[in-house]
Parts: structure tokens; C-alpha cells; sequence
């Protein structure tokens, strides 16, 4: 199977030099007229040509062979992800290739006079790529892409078309999946040299990646295998005003590609220094350490730095060239003018009529549109209908009505779908609904402030007009029913033409069904087509996984009682399954409670008595660790028949606590993993997040229905159910709830109930008739209160507990309300620990005499802490010795001026192991430099050959000849393991937060043990608590201390300060007087940003901590309330000192701030000396 057909088909007679002519300028008009490729979805445009050759009077397929540069041919192919090509490659109809394009090119170049019509093609195939800029419009298949061995091609046999190539591989590339294309360029380096066709090859490259190419640099290879163009160039000074020409004249034909559209900033590029900054491999190997990077570009290259002649040269093109030096894709425009238009389409949709005018606009595309619109407002000519079979309604509306298409791609998952389209009519019938089914007439009014009211009037002649749109409206039902080949619409497009809150009803159910789904000849059996449909519909929503249970569902299942057939199993298609047993559990209920017991309902019994339960042990224990001969680990096969028995039997040999016992040490959990050991619980510590409730939620949610409604009858199976369902609330009860909730009135993400009784009722229910502890229920309810957004008073309510804990009142009510406080309290454990910070938190700025204490969850949260950001041996041992640490990192990333001869050291111990904390896959050596060698001091097991010779790998850390090496030697052996280093920080620095330790004597451990590049907390969406989120919870002194421990580790240790800090700033505000803490409910976090930096910045300024974290924080996220703050730091000197902590492009930054401060040019004088020409050039804006 040819997955990727092409069906474009370009045809040539390869023998004759004008028919491939004709073939070059037809692909040629394909690619400007963007027809050469077709859209496959999800933003992905694939190559649509393939040419044929039609010398022996039939097409055929091109093959490698047919052509004299074969061996050429192959080798353009093997440079590609495929790769694996050989000359004896056929491409036939069952096996296509997709390789003609290389072979169409290479045939074509065999024929002198067709040079510039093939250099014309290759300069389309360039137009194309780089109007797009992006890999994801390229593709071939599923591994290359379009073009790229054609140019390679026409560049290996004429060195000069190189640059064809190079413009072809565009900055916005697909570095994951398209590589291997990179090697192209070395190969022509390797042949030509540094040659002048080489040389403009390199500076027409817009991609880094691929300038770097040129030296053999790759993707995945860091090391360079030829000479680097900047290395040549400093040989042959001579070949550098080449160099500089070719590099004007780029700039004078074409601007530079900027790599990610608008979000490059064009008047901060430097296209010029871009070019200049691969000239050297050791650029590329510091791209991301700014540092490293400065310091390369300050050395001198020709006659100057390299920064500066790059710069230089730069100024100079600037006031020769009038055209921008640098430019954004064509395709950026593009798509600003679509979304413009698109914009402009949504806004008049969204106006009075503007559902009508999308259906005009379509009728009106119709070949047949007049007598459509007739029929649709007058009803007559019906038979119109008939024509509409042979009408594609996604072509037509993408091609001539583009707010239907809009409409369709939104409402439609499966764009393209008439299957998809027929399921989701409704979302496309609502937009006329709001035109044709609103009550009264509708006026448009323009507000002062720029939003448009709708307000309804009843108007005269009303009722004739509602009757007169509800027709319009079934008509264009009509149409769509028939555009969509008469096949039955949904339930949905029913719901919401019989009347729901928003529309008034248009037509009757039975009407509906009557009119959209008509039964096709007689009917055996009591239920008719209809009815079959929908009890099929109603079996494949609850049997679709992918799929909750909710109101609506069972609103359908209600509707099969019209007919008790339904109810008959034997006409359930399917045998039982999970989905179709909770629906025979509700349909059992719905009797139970209706006090009916017919033939139907004992055949529903006897349905899901079957293996109902043994089903969802089954699909349980799928999650489970079960012990196997390979594997001892895990459920033995005595324990997994006992939990069968539990879930199966009538009476059960093991407790619940048994059970519970087993399953929660065998069942896979959804926890949040970090680096290879760490583990954290995703919820809270007492209440573990069971994988199968979360990967299984919705087959875990009938598991739930079916407990929920099978307890309450009177059959044997209600034992089972009984008892599975107490099993369950135990395991997860928040979880429990929520799934039971679903199936109660919702909106959005929570309940909607209609007033706050109704709510009331609900929890109460679960906990008098379901046995769920009001400790649960309330903090299920506060969950669903900080979930969501409208329900601030409720949780405020909930907060207002906290008042009946400290009551000393002895009456009944009193007592009780100060039991149903305690229950909250207690069940804030079993959900997200974000929320019972807050709680505790929010109660303290409610009721000051309420304490915030949660001692042992914030020694948790600073353990949690610790673990994530704790540094391996190897990193301590680095950091111990400082600037004697010549080198820390990678093998690879190694300077060639430490690449030594390498010995071992007499007494490294050649059996140990020597891998990083947290990553034991990686091995660590650590070497010391002695003389004109690097000795090896401690290294792995696994590099040692049986040969002894050396090898390097992993991690190296690299000491200098200041050390003896035996201190090194004695310094591994009493390193403290990870754990111990660990427990070690961690009891530091609770002694320095009470105040029994100094920060001399915590600060240095703090700094050294744990990496500069912190992570606040877990990445789990913020649901669990970290130490930012304690930091503006404790008390001032304690708060003071672990600011500074942050505020002096690294410009990382502001993440964590800033994490909660609006936090920190609304509860000074609540503490004050100023507000209320219903005020920092209500409030809207982004509205204080700037408030917040500068009330944070005070608060470090009173702090003893290093200035150049803070001053980089403040410039990275600079809000106007910080400029104080850099006019006082630059009074009194602190900044200055601060300038060699800062990257030039923060400098840049620092500049444009203190210039826009009141007496900002003197403010600028702390630039004095400044080194690099960036921030010399910014400043020269400012003092010309």
C-alpha cells in the first residue's frame, strides 16, 4: 500500500529535451501556484507530485537507472532520514518510492541547454520553502521532504548551484524528525574546499544548524570534521574581502529569514552577526552559555573581535542597502491576513442575522442557489432538494463560503467527515438558532465602551413571525439532512430543535424522528427502526470508554422505557461489557424505584449477575503488580484468587482492611515522577492517586454507577455491590464523589445545581444513604469551590468554619457545627495539597486567632524541595574546590586544550561503580590534571575494557595541579551519600529557620548541595504544595531566613520567591485592614503584577542578599514599579558592581531601563568601560 499517493502527475518523454522543458515549467507553475502540495490536517502540507516517463507511449515510473548520474541519484537519497538506497532500487505501483522528483532533476541536468530552466525550477522549489519556513509544509512522506536531493544533486555536479541549496534549508526546521540532510553540505565542503562557490553557499544559509553543516557539525554531533570557515579565512586573510563581499552581496539580494515569524523582534536581529557567529565549531558548542560565548566573540578575529567586525560590517550594509536586512516568512503575512479575515467572518457571525447570512452565503454558491433560497423562505420547489446529493459540502463551503467552513472545522474533530458532521449538527444549527429561534425581535445596540447588547422586543405580529422562522428553520434542516445523505441526524441536532433554555421548540420529538430518521420498510418485533437506532445509540455511548456517563446520557437511556422491549437483553447486540452492564444497572434501578419486576427486569438481573464483578477485578488488577516466574514481585496467585473472592462471592474470605492492605501495595499508581528515583504522591500523602481511577477514569466511573445502583436492590447482587462500593469510597472517596457527580446537573467543569438547598441535598445524601463521611463530601465541595471560579462566597463559607473550632459554647447546635468544622479539617488530606494550604492559610487571614501551623507538611514540602534540586557527588566535589575545577560536564563538551594523554592512577578502583546521583545511567570520572596528562582518579566499572585501555563517557569532572591528589582521594571516600547529604541540609536548615543556627554556617552547605538551576516544585499542575507556597504562609522571622537562603543561592532562587509572591502581597494587604480576605478571593491576580515586583524588591532590599540575583530578576521581569529600584541601586553604586554578574543582552535591557527613568542619561554613566559593542551601540542611541 502506497500510503503516500501522489495524484498529481507530471509527464515527460525523458528522451526529448523540450518535453522535459514543458515538465520543468509545469512543476515549476505548481510550486508558485502552491498546487504541488494538498493539506493532510493537523497543520501538516505534503508533496502531491510525482513525474512520469512517457518515452515508450505508456507512463511509467522513473527509475533510479533511467538516468546517467545514478550512482549520484543514491547518494542524494542516502543523505536523507530514509537513507539505505541502492541503485538496484525499483519503484513500481506496489512499492512507490517517492523518489522521481530526484530522478526527474538528475535526468533533466544531463542536458546542457536546459541549465537555466532547471536553475529556474530550483529557484521555485526555494521560493516555496522559504515562503513558508517551516518543515511541517515540506513533506514527501513521513521521513523526508520535498527538494532537497534535486538541489544536492544539481550541487555536487556544479559547485556554483550550492547556494540553491543552502537558501533550501530554512532557519524553522524539523531537527527531530529531518536530519541526515545536514550532511550535504560537508560532503561538497570535502570536495570543493573553501572555495568562492562554497563561501556563497555558506552566507545565503539562513539556518545556523546547516551553516554549521558545512563542518561535518550535525543534530546529534558536536564535533566538527572539517575546517571551519573562520579558521580558513584567519589562514587566508587574503580570501576576507571575498568573504565580506559575498556577505553584502546576500544582504543586497535577499534578506535573512527570521526563525520563528513574529516572535522575532526584526529591529533586534543581527543577521550579519549571525553569520559571523558560526564561523567557528566552538560557537556552536556554546550557543546556550552566554558566558562562554561572550568571550569567543571578544577574540580577535581578522583585524578586530569577531563581534566587532561582524557589527561593523553590519552598520556599513544598514546605510547602503535601503531594504530590510533581515524579513519574516511570507507565509507570516499570510497567515495574519487569514486570521484577519477570519476575525471579520466570526464577528459578523456572532451579529444579528449573522447565523442566516452564513446559510445565504452558502445557498448562494449553489449551481442551484435561487431555487434552494426559494424553497428555504417559501418552501416551494422542494424537489430542489434531490440536487443537493452531488453537492460535497465541505468543498463547497471552503471554496465559496468560508463562515460555514469555519462553523464546520470548529464543530467537526474529523474535518472532512459527513459522518462527524451529522453527530455534531447541532453546534453548526446554533448559530441559525440565534438568528431564527430566539424569542422576539433582536436589536443590535452599539455601547459606549465599544460591546455590542443584544436586547430582545416583543414586537407586533410576533406569533406569525416565530411560525414563519420555525419553518425556515426545519427547511434548512431539510438541507442539510439531504446534503448529508439522508442518513438519521443525531440526538443532539433532536435536543435542539424540541426547546431547551436557549431555543424554543420547532418541532415535536416524534415529529423529528419522523421527518430525520424515517423507518425503511417493515419492522421485526415490537421496535420500530427508530427505536432500534436508539437503543443502539444509547448501548454505544455507555460502552464508548472514551466517553463519561452524564445527565444527558441517561436522559437517553430514560427515553427507552417508552418501550419495554428495550429492556429485553437478548436484543442487545453485544454480550456484556462494562458499559452495557451499568446501563442494565441504572434500567434495574429506574424499576426498582419505580416498583416495577416484569420478565425485562429479572432478565436485566440475570444479565449482570453473570461476571459483572469479576469483569472489574479484571480490569483492576490490569494495574496491579502481579508476580509472575519471571518476576516474584507483585500479587501472588493466592493473592489475586482472594481478590476475586472479595469482589465475586457472596461471602468473602478477607477483611476489607485485607484487601485494602494488598491493593495498595501492588497497584500501580499515578505519581509524579522526577529524574529515575524520585516519587511523589500526585494528590497528598494520606491519600494515594490509584492509576486505574485516573488512566481507567471512565471505565472506573460505570464501575462506580454500577456500585451506586445496584446496592440499593433487593437482589443477591447488591451484596457484592455493597461491598465493592464501601471498598472504593475507602480507596479514593473525593474520587468516588466526584464520579457520582457527574451524573448530576453540570456546568463547565463543576455542578450545577438549581440554588444552594439543592447542593445541601446532594452531600447530605451521600452521606445519611451512602455511607461517604461528611468529612468527605466537605472537602469534595471545597475542591469544586477553588476549581471554580464563580463559587468564591461558598468557599468563603467554608473558611467561616473555622470560627465554630474555637467556640466554647455546649449547645447541641454549637457542638455540631464545631464537629462539621473539625470534618473539613480532617478531610483535607484526601484532596490536592494545594488546597489544604490554602484553607489553613486563608483561615489564619480570616481569623487571626486561628494559627497556620502545618509544621510536618512544610518539613515535607522543604524535603520534597531538597530531593528535587539535591546535586550529585559529583557536582559537590566540583563545586568544593571552585576555580580549581578546570572542567564539569559532558565528555564531549570537553576543550580540546584538555584533550591530554590519560592514565590511571594507582589506586582507582577498577571494580567500583561511579554513576550520578539520580541518573545511574550516567558514568562520572573524575580526573586530575598533572603536567602534560590527565591522570584518572575515580571512574566507572563499565569503561574499563579488558584491556585496561581508557575510555571516557558521561560525566568528567576535570581538577587542576593545585590539589594533592590525595585530598581529592580522601574527600571521595567521606563524601556523605545522596540521603545523607539529604537529611543533612534538611535538619540545617529547620536549626537556621528557628534561629539555632547561623546563616554562615547553612548558607554554604544550602548553596553547595543543591543546583543553581532550581525547580520550585513538582510539575503537577500546581496541585501540590512547595516551599513558595509555605514561604508567604509562616511567620515573619522564619519567612525572613528562608528568603534569605533563596535570595543569596542563585537568580533561580526568585522562582521559587516569586511563585506565590501575589500571594504574599494580597494577605499583607488582608492583615493591614485594607482588605478583606472575600477582596483576595475576588481578586484578579494579573491586576497587581506590578504592585507585586515592587513590593517584593523592597522587601529583598532590606535583606542581606547578593544584589545581582535580585537586579536580574527585576530585569527579566521589569514592570514600571521597579524603576526606584535601578535609580536607587545606581545612586548608591550596588548596580555597577552588578554589570560583570549580567550577559551583554541583559545589559541591552538594563540600558533602554535606566534610560527611561527620570535623569536617565547620568544614570548611564555606570557603563563606563563597557565592553561589549551591543551595549556600546545601545548606549550610543542615548548619549550620541
Amino acid at each position: 500500500m502506497n500510503e503516500f499517493q501522489k495524484t498529481t502527475i507530471v509527464t515527460f518523454d525523458r528522451t526529448q529535451e523540450s518535453s522535459i522543458a514543458s515538465a520543468l515549467i509545469r512543476y515549476q507553475d505548481l510550486l508558485r501556484t502552491r498546487q504541488a502540495f494538498i493539506d493532510t490536517g493537523c497543520y501538516m502540507l505534503q508533496f502531491n507530485v510525482a513525474f512520469m516517463d512517457i518515452s515508450e507511449g505508456e507512463s511509467r515510473y522513473l527509475q533510479i537507472t533511467d538516468s546517467k548520474y545514478a550512482e549520484l541519484i543514491v547518494d542524494a537519497l542516502n543523505h536523507t532520514p530514509d537513507g539505505g538506497f541502492d541503485i538496484s532500487d525499483v519503484t513500481s505501483e506496489a512499492r512507490d518510492l517517492y523518489i522521481s522528483e530526484a530522478i526527474f532533476f538528475a535526468i533533466a541536468l544531463e542536458y546542457d541547454g536546459l541549465k537555466s530552466v532547471v536553475r529556474d525550477t530550483a529557484q521555485a522549489m526555494v521560493d516555496y520553502s522559504r515562503f513558508y519556513n517551516d518543515t511541517s509544509a515540506m513533506w514527501v512522506d513521513d521521513m523526508r521532504v520535498f527538494g532537497a536531493e534535486a538541489l544536492y544533486i544539481m550541487a555536487r555536479l556544479d559547485p556554483n548551484d550550492a547556494v540553491y541549496l543552502a537558501q533550501f534549508f530554512i532557519p524553522y526546521w524539523d531537527d527531530e524528525h529531518a536530519t541526515g540532510y545536514e550532511l550535504m553540505f560537508s560532503s561538497l565542503v570535502e570536495e570543493h574546499g573553501w572555495s568562492d562557490a562554497m563561501m556563497r553557499a555558506f552566507v545565503w544559509c539562513d539556518s545556523p544548524e546547516f551553516r554549521f553543516a558545512f563542518y561535518g557539525m550535525s543534530f546529534d554531533r558536536r564535533e566538527s570534521s572539517y575546517q571551519p570557515l573562520g579558521d580558513f579565512l584567519q589562514q587566508n586573510p587574503e580570501r576576507y574581502p571575498r568573504f565580506k563581499a559575498l556577505v553584502a552581496e546576500r544582504f543586497a539580494a535577499q534578506p535573512m529569514l527570521a526563525r520563528y515569524g513574529e516572535e522575532d523582534s526584526l529591529e533586534d536581529m543581527q543577521p550579519v552577526r549571525f553569520i559571523y557567529e558560526t564561523l567557528f565549531a566552538e560557537l556552536c558548542l556554546c550557543r546556550y552559555e552566554p558566558r562562554h560565548r561572550e568571550g569567543l566573540l571578544a577574540r580577535t578575529f581578522i583585524v578586530d573581535s569577531l563581534e566587532n567586525e561582524a557589527l561593523d560590517l553590519e552598520r556599513e550594509l544598514r546605510a547602503s542597502i535601503e531594504t530590510p536586512l533581515v524579513a519574516y516568512a511570507g507565509s507570516v503575512f499570510q497567515k495574519n491576513a487569514r486570521h484577519e479575515a477570519y476575525e471579520q467572518r466570526q464577528a459578523a457571525l456572532y451579529r444579528h442575522n449573522g447565523g442566516i447570512n452564513m446559510i445565504n452565503e452558502f445557498v448562494a454558491s449553489l449551481p442551484f442557489g435561487t431555487e434552494m433560497s426559494g424553497y428555504i423562505y417559501t418552501g416551494r420547489a422542494s424537489d430542489v432538494l434531490e440536487k443537493l446529493g452531488g453537492v460535497n459540502i465541505w468543498q463547497q463551503a471552503k471554496s465559496h463560503a468560508l463562515t460555514l467552513n469555519d462553523v464546520l472545522d470548529e464543530a467537526c474533530w474529523n474535518y472532512g467527515s459527513n459522518d462527524c458532521l451529522r453527530e455534531n449538527l447541532h453546534e453548526v444549527l446554533e448559530h441559525v438558532g440565534r438568528s431564527l429561534l430566539v424569542d422576539g425581535e433582536v436589536q443590535e445596540t452599539e455601547l459606549a465602551d465599544g460591546f455590542v447588547s443584544q436586547i430582545s422586543v416583543r414586537a407586533e405580529g410576533e406569533e406569525e413571525r416565530r411560525e414563519y422562522y420555525d419553518q425556515v428553520m426545519l427547511r434548512i434542516v431539510d438541507m442539510f439532512y439531504h446534503l448529508l445523505g439522508k442518513q438519521p441526524l443525531s440526538d443532539e441536532t433532536c435536543e435542539c430543535l424540541i426547546g431547551n433554555d436557549e431555543y424554543r421548540a420547532v418541532i415535536s420529538e416524534e415529529a423529528f424522528w419522523e421527518r430525520y430518521a424515517p423507518d425503511q420498510g417493515e419492522c421485526d418485533g415490537p421496535l420500530n427502526q427508530r427505536q432500534q437506532r436508539q437503543l443502539a445509540a444509547v448501548l454505544g455511548e455507555f460502552s464508548d470508554m472514551d466517553k463519561k456517563v452524564d445527565q444527558r446520557l441517561l436522559r437517553q437511556a430514560d427515553k427507552l422505557s417508552v418501550e419495554r422491549a428495550c429492556y429485553e437483553v437478548s436484543r442487545w447486540d453485544s454480550a456484556p461489557d462494562l458499559g452495557s452492564c451499568t446501563l442494565a444497572a441504572y434500567l434495574l434501578h429506574g424499576d426498582y424505584v419505580a416498583r416495577v419486576g416484569d420478565e425485562q427486569t429479572m432478565g436485566l438481573a440475570a444479565y449482570i449477575s453473570q461476571d459483572l464483578f469479576a469483569k472489574v477485578c479484571r480490569l483492576m488488577l490490569r494495574q496491579a503488580e502481579v508476580a509472575d516466574e519471571s518476576d516474584s514481585q507483585g500479587l501472588s496467585g493466592a493473592d489475586v484468587a482472594a481478590i476475586e473472592d472479595y469482589f465475586t462471592a457472596q461471602q468473602t474470605t478477607l477483611s476489607q482492611e485485607e484487601v485494602l492492605d494488598l491493593l495498595n501495595r501492588h497497584l500501580h499508581r499515578d505519581d509524579v515522577h522526577c529524574r529515575t528515583t524520585l516519587s511523589f504522591p500526585a494528590i497528598s500523602e494520606k491519600q494515594h492517586c490509584y492509576r486505574f481511577f485516573s488512566y481507567c477514569a471512565n471505565e472506573f466511573q460505570r464501575v462506580v454507577l454500577c456500585c451506586y445502583w445496584l446496592k440499593q436492590l433487593s437482589l443477591p447482587i447488591a451484596t457484592q455491590a455493597k461491598r465493592l462500593w464501601e471498598l472504593l469510597v475507602a480507596m479514593a472517596p473525593v474520587k468516588v464523589i466526584c464520579q457520582i457527580s457527574q451524573v448530576y446537573p453540570h456546568e463547565g467543569r463543576g455542578l450545577k445545581f438549581a440554588n444552594r438547598l439543592e447542593e445541601i441535598e446532594f452531600y447530605e445524601m451521600l452521606n445519611k444513604y451512602h455511607g461517604i463521611a461528611e468529612s468527605y463530601t466537605l472537602a469534595s465541595e471545597l475542591q469544586q469551590c477553588r476549581t471554580l471560579y464563580s463559587k468564591e462566597r461558598q468557599y468563603h463559607a467554608l473558611v467561616e468554619l473555622v470560627d465554630d473550632l474555637h467556640s466554647t459554647s455546649t449547645s447541641m447546635f454549637a457542638q455540631a457545627d464545631k464537629r462539621r468544622a473539625q470534618a473539613l479539617i480532617d478531610g483535607l488530606d484526601s484532596i490536592y495539597e494545594c488546597h489544604k494550604v490554602n484553607y489553613h492559610f486563608h483561615a489564619s487571614l480570616y481569623n487571626p486567632d486561628y494559627v497556620f501551623e502545618l509544621g510536618d507538611d512544610f518539613a515535607r514540602a522543604m524535603q520534597i524541595f531538597i530531593s528535587l534540586n539535591a546535586n550529585s557527588w559529583e557536582e559537590v566535589l566540583a563545586q568544593r574546590w571552585g576555580k580549581a575545577c578546570l572542567f564539569k560536564g559532558f565528555v564531549e563538551d570537553l576543550p580540546k586544550q584538555y584533550h591530554l594523554d590519560i592514565n590511571y592512577h594507582p589506586e582507582v578502583d577498577k571494580l567500583g561503580r561511579s554513576r550520578c546521583d539520580g541518573y545511574d545511567w550516567v558514568p562520572v570520572t573524575v580526573m586530575q590534571r598533572q603536567g602534560n596528562r590527565n591522570v584518572v582518579i575515580k571512574t566507572d566499572r563499565d569503561l574499563i575494557t579488558t584491556t585496561e585501555d581508557i575510555r571516557l563517557s558521561g560525566v568528567l569532572v576535570l581538577l587542576d595541579e593545585s590539589i594533592d591528589h590525595q585530598e581529592i582521594i580522601d574527600a571521595i571516600g567521606r563524601l556523605p551519600t545522596q540521603p545523607e547529604r539529604e537529611a543533612q541540609l534538611h535538619q540545617a536548615v529547620f536549626g537556621y529557620l528557628s534561629g539555632e543556627m547561623s546563616y554562615d554556617s547553612v548558607g554554604p552547605l544550602f548553596n553547595t548541595y543543591l543546583t543553581d538551576n532550581l525547580m520550585a516544585g513538582l510539575d503537577n499542575y500546581g496541585y501540590n504544595y512547595s516551599i513558595g507556597h509555605f514561604l508567604w504562609c509562616i511567620d515573619e522571622e522564619r519567612r525572613q531566613r528562608l528568603l534569605t537562603l533563596l535570595g543569596n543561592h542563585s537568580y533561580r532562587g526568585y522562582k521559587v520567591i516569586a511563585e506565590y509572591a501575589t500571594c504574599g502581597y494580597m494577605a499583607e494587604l488582608v492583615r493591614s485592614g485594607e482588605w478583606t480576605l472575600m477582596d483576595y478571593l475576588e481578586a484578579n491576580e494579573r491586576d497587581h503584577r506590578s504592585a507585586v515586583s515592587g513590593w517584593l524588591v523592597e522587601k529583598m532590599l532590606a535583606l542581606p542578599v547578593e544584589r545581582k540575583f535580585l537586579v536580574l530578576w527585576a530585569i527579566i521581569h521589569y514592570r514600571d514599579s521597579l524603576g526606584p529600584f535601578f535609580v536607587q541601586l545606581a545612586a548608591n553604586g550596588e548596580l555597577r558592581e552588578c554589570l560583570s554578574f549580567l550577559y551583554p543582552e541583559r545589559r541591552e535591557v538594563l540600558v533602554d531601563i535606566l534610560a527611561a527613568q527620570p535623569n536617565g542619561k547620568e544614570l548611564l554613566a555606570i557603563f563606563d568601560g563597557e565592553s561589549s559593542r551591543p551595549v556600546r551601540d545601545k548606549l550610543a542611541v542615548f548619549l550620541p
